[in-house]
């Protein structure tokens, strides 16, 4: 949890403490302090989503946005800038947007997918070997017929992705904090940038849900844990004004939309997008 919102919650379980068991504290996206029924009702929002955090006396509710606008200045983004092209093999060059895609753990794909294919409701360390052993086996087998059928998707939609970003001069990097055998198995023909305190403190600590962003030159940056439709990615890359896409994202929480606004109208929030898929 970023250091400032443990300040900030700290402040709220002072203010709000109970003798009594856990006191429950609710706060909106931007860290004021709401009561329940407002706090549901953001939860409705199709733009918001709601985490809660315990401790052994406070559960605090927290609403974040799922799509966010920021802004850094010409400093940060010249340091940013070095730190792109220094991962580049080409030489420096400008974009006229800089896409950033984020994962915290890069986990080997046929691991992930046997992960995912173990049954949830079983423990493979309470099972006897032979049913361990036949369980693993099976899901092996399974994540095998994945693998190359996922990958084939995967090659497909970054060749059709390349080509509409090559258009507007843009360019993707893949960030990462820990690497578990991913990238020497399946991460070429991409560049990747280990996460370091540069990008921490310009992002990740303010978004900490975050697994894409879209910076342009000027230093505004669109944020997000969630897909939008290719449309509109490729709108929020070639539109050097974003003043409508914010005031559609404000609008969108202010009346705590279940179905978005304008820009983040559901329709458009769900449509397939091969630049924004799981790598």
């Amino acid at each position: 949890m970023p250091k400032i919102l443990s300040l900030k919650i700290l402040f709220l379980f002072l203010i709000s403490f109970s003798i009594q068991g856990q006191t429950k504290v609710y706060v909106d996206e931007n860290m004021q302090e709401i009561d329940s029924i407002s706090f549901y009702k953001k939860c409705d929002a199709r733009v918001l989503g709601c985490l809660e955090y315990k401790t052994k006396t406070l559960i605090v509710n927290k609403v974040y946005k799922h799509h966010d606008f920021g802004e850094i200045g010409t400093d940060e983004f010249d340091k940013l800038k070095s730190l792109f092209n220094t991962n580049l093999n080409n030489a420096a060059q400008d974009f006229n947007a800089y896409i950033l895609h984020f994962r915290d753990s890069l986990f080997g794909y046929k691991e992930l997918a046997i992960k995912r294919l173990l049954p949830k409701n079983k423990k493979l360390s309470s099972l006897n070997p032979n049913e361990r052993n036949k369980l693993l086996k099976e899901a092996k087998t399974r994540a095998d017929s994945r693998i190359s059928s996922h990958f084939e998707h995967v090659k497909s939609s970054n060749k059709k992705c390349k080509r509409s970003l090559e258009k507007f001069n843009s360019i993707d990097f893949y960030v990462f904090n820990e690497d578990i055998n991913y990238i020497e198995k399946y991460g070429e023909n991409k560049i990747w940038i280990k996460k370091d305190s540069l990008l921490g403190k310009l992002f990740f600590s303010k978004h900490p849900q975050a697994s894409y962003l879209i910076i342009k030159p000027d230093g505004n940056y669109f944020v997000s844990n969630r897909y939008i439709s290719k449309t509109n990615y490729l709108q929020l890359i070639k539109k050097s004004d974003w003043s409508k896409f914010q005031k559609d994202l404000e609008l969108s929480i202010s009346k705590n939309s279940r179905f978005g606004e304008g820009f983040f109208a559901k329709k458009d929030l769900i449509a397939k997008n091969e630049c924004i898929i799981e790598y």
